[in-house]
């Protein structure tokens, strides 16, 4: 049974209010603070190419 127009409208109002209240009543502080870590790594060895032609096959 398809909805009528006015269902239509009557249930988005629904929602749009659910929605405004659900963000309304929503602790702001969701996420905890997020430590950043950074890790520079030097590699001496092969340069990019030679380890591509090494775990690359080509058939």
């Amino acid at each position: 049974m398809p909805l009528d127009s006015e269902t239509a409208i009557v249930m988005s109002i629904l929602i749009l209010f659910a929605g405004i209240g659900g963000y309304i009543v929503m602790s702001k502080d969701i996420l905890p603070e997020i430590c950043v870590m950074t890790i520079v790594w030097t590699y001496i060895g092969p340069d990019t190419p030679e380890i591509e032609k090494r775990v690359t096959t080509y058939t």
